[in-house]
């Protein structure tokens, strides 16, 4: 009963989210920028100065909800509508239900996390991808979407080839996260996938790739006070968000922002 209860959950969190696909006829930019990711003309840098120019235009105030920035990202990775599953699969109370990132979290997390051409992100519990391609884009690190959920791995690959990502650039890895190999990883982002032994595991995990060389963990939700609570990770202040590229957050700074740690 209480994986059921969470099925139904998430189905009302996505009928939500997807309700941000209207008006689309506002958003007449989106086609060109798409286009030119298709045929490779966009870099990184490009794309930054293009999506920041959509989040000045279509971002809401505050960090709770959806927005019409987000209504852009869906018209822009083309999402449509998301094949919910049949049936609940038996995941065990460790699962959370799905919820997508906010568009302007994730800019704001890129940004902020200084994220570039040289790392590689796993993005932990990844639903579609949203979050993964993204970081591709505006970064250009190498991003893999890790997800249990079969339905959700193939909407994700199918957003990533459809803007011609190829593997090398968005790879999306089905399965249980606690078997994934992370040891290539440079960041790290969690949005409250899972919790209870599940994140136990996976945070010890990070930990072991953490004693071999520095990675940053970006988290949002209840997950962010267990990452707290380690004593190999320190919370980076924020003192304006830079990417090192005179690139700044626009966001102000509420509580409700991705919480980005560093290992010591």
């Amino acid at each position: 009963m209480y994986n059921l209860c969470k099925y139904y959950i998430s189905n009302i969190i996505i009928s939500q989210f997807y309700m941000r696909e209207r008006n689309e006829t506002g958003f007449a930019e989106i086609g060109d920028i798409r286009r030119k990711i298709i045929s490779g003309n966009i870099g990184p840098d490009a794309f930054r100065k293009e999506f920041g120019e959509l989040y000045e235009k279509y971002a809401g105030e505050g960090t709770l909800g959806y927005d019409e920035l987000d209504s852009a990202v869906n018209m822009l990775l083309q999402i449509g509508k998301l094949q919910i599953p049949t049936a609940p699969r038996e995941r065990g109370s460790d699962n959370l239900v799905y919820e997508p990132t906010p568009a302007r979290l994730i800019y704001d997390m890129i940004i902020r996390s200084r994220m570039n051409e040289h790392d590689v992100l796993y993005d932990i519990g990844a639903g579609i991808g949203r979050v993964a391609v993204l970081a591709n884009l505006l970064s250009g690190a190498r991003a893999n979407a890790v997800e249990y959920e079969p339905v959700y791995c193939e909407k994700a690959e199918a957003i990533a080839r459809g803007l011609n990502l190829g593997p090398e650039k968005v790879n999306v890895i089905q399965g249980d996260a606690r078997d994934v190999d992370y040891s290539e990883g440079t960041v790290f982002y969690l949005f409250n996938p899972f919790g209870g032994k599940t994140l136990e595991q996976v945070i010890e995990k990070l930990r072991q790739v953490a004693e071999k060389k520095n990675i940053t963990i970006c988290a949002l939700g209840p997950c962010t006070v267990r990452f707290a609570q380690e004593a190999w990770l320190k919370k980076v202040e924020d003192v304006g968000g830079t990417d090192g590229k005179n690139m700044k957050s626009p966001m102000p700074a509420y509580d409700g922002r991705v919480t980005i740690y560093k290992s010591v």
